[in-house]
């Protein structure tokens, strides 16, 4: 509609500025304090959120510190809009301060620009474009602001537990055109337990760790050896260097030795993306290892063999695909060395026609006969809408409509939102197959040409939801 096109682009100030408040509250999870259950930078991103939401004339409430509120209308049907005000850690290697909210050259950089408070202001901007038309609502409209989405979703859980779920949601968390389905997750640990740090007879583990999140390539892998004769390392990572591109980076001190590998973040839906720095980091010193049968030797010669590089699960016995998804995305994103134990953290998003079940039995026979425990986790089954579905069909017209874009069809996605939550919920955009997110990467981005573009899909998708 002409008119909501007018009153979005008019709006363009005003979305920059709110994005940048948003973004300049850092809303990693922390440890809950007192009824703030994911700490207290998300705590003070809901209650901005809610705040710039009652300056732009909303109604809004709290849940529980859990999910926020901004309503506008009345009626018995609701339709909502989902996004999610936490993020993942900033990482390393960024141009920008990640939490500057830098506005340059017509683009907005920031940890959350795009995943996921860039398309909360969005969202809010939709229906303010609607309400400022002067178009009869017969709807009752929401915006929720979740909190937890990156670490377990328990915000909309409790949410839909504790309150109506709106009749219809919109959740802009992913891609255009429209997602009519989503992969299954699943995280969980490989773990091998000890007596002793010993990595060979003569080298022992100090400490090791890799990873900030689980769903995220890891950019930073250590660990730290001890030993008296200091060259057994050095000669092997010297020869490492001087063969490879990723270099290792190495500090000698006394008889200790701390290695560090450097990586490139990426979404853990997307491992192939990124440059994993556990995988960098282990293989390096599998020279050291080579001889050595004990237990934190094993089991990183384990991951080498079956974990490293193979983003698909293909060499632990989860190589599974489908037409409707493609392949199984494996990210091993976290590691931790600790007084009796080694283990890494994965997370799986597996094709919509296979089970947590298939893939945990394909990779426990990958493990058999040696000393590596499978620890399940969590899991989240796929979702699937039809391509005729009547919600699916009138999103993918607007979209066309906006962009002439003819060629594009529904999506089944690896990355998991709401969606896989909410009943009644339907994944849309804002990312367009031309723009560059960096979500879950250093220097995450959007353009304020998409974002306005993207308002305008969901205001014109709204306005024919609500006739």
């Amino acid at each position: 509609m002409e008119k909501l096109d007018k009153l979005i682009d008019s709006y363009k100030d005003q979305i920059v500025e709110n994005i940048q408040r948003l973004v300049k509250v850092k809303s990693v999870r922390e440890e809950p304090v007192g009824d703030m259950p994911f700490g207290k930078g998300v705590q003070n991103a809901l209650e901005e959120a809610l705040k710039l939401s009652e300056e732009l004339g909303f109604e809004t409430k709290n849940i529980d510190n859990y999910v926020g509120e901004a309503t506008y209308g009345e009626g018995e049907k609701e339709i909502a809009l989902i996004a999610h005000l936490d993020v993942v850690p900033e990482g390393n290697g960024w141009t920008y301060p990640p939490y500057s909210a830098t506005y340059k050259d017509g683009v907005i950089y920031g940890r959350g620009v795009s995943d996921n408070k860039g398309p909360a202001i969005m969202a809010l901007f939709a229906i303010k474009a609607l309400v400022d038309s002067g178009e009869p609502i017969n709807r009752k409209l929401k915006v929720l602001f979740g909190t937890n989405e990156e670490s377990g979703m328990e915000d909309l859980k409790y949410y839909a537990k504790n309150v109506k779920t709106p009749d219809l949601s919109l959740v802009p968390d992913a891609s255009f055109p429209v997602v009519k389905g989503e992969k299954g997750i699943m995280t969980f640990k490989f773990q091998t337990i000890f007596n002793d740090k010993k990595l060979t007879k003569e080298i022992k583990v100090v400490s090791g760790n890799a990873g900030n999140a689980v769903n995220s390539v890891p950019d930073y892998a250590e660990i730290i050896l001890e030993t008296e004769n200091i060259n057994l390392i050095i000669d092997v990572i010297d020869l490492y260097n001087s063969e490879n591109e990723d270099k290792i980076e190495y500090e000698v001190e006394n008889s200790e030795v701390k290695l560090v590998a450097r990586g490139t973040s990426a979404h853990g839906s997307r491992p192939e993306t990124g440059k994993n720095a556990m995988s960098i980091l282990f293989t390096a010193i599998e020279p050291v290892i080579e001889n050595s049968e004990l237990p934190i030797a094993k089991f990183i010669k384990f991951y080498i063999e079956k974990i490293a590089f193979a983003h698909h699960g293909e060499k632990v016995g989860c190589g599974f695909e489908d037409e409707e998804s493609g392949k199984l995305a494996f990210n091993p994103g976290l590691m931790s060395i600790v007084e009796n134990a080694i283990e890494v953290s994965v997370n799986i998003r597996f094709p919509i026609t296979y089970t947590a079940t298939q893939v945990y039995d394909g990779m426990r026979k990958e493990i058999i006969g040696i000393p590596v425990t499978l620890i399940e986790g969590s899991d989240s089954k796929p979702y699937y809408y039809p391509d005729d579905h009547p919600v699916i069909e009138g999103l993918m017209e607007v979209y066309k409509e906006y962009t002439d874009d003819t060629d594009s069809k529904p999506l089944v996605l690896g990355g998991g939102t709401y969606s896989r939550v909410i009943d009644n919920s339907v994944t849309f955009g804002p990312g367009f197959n031309w723009s560059q997110s960096n979500a879950h990467k250093p220097d995450e981005q959007a353009k304020i040409e998409d974002i306005l573009l993207a308002t305008k899909i969901y205001a014109t998708a709204l306005y024919r939801l609500t006739r």
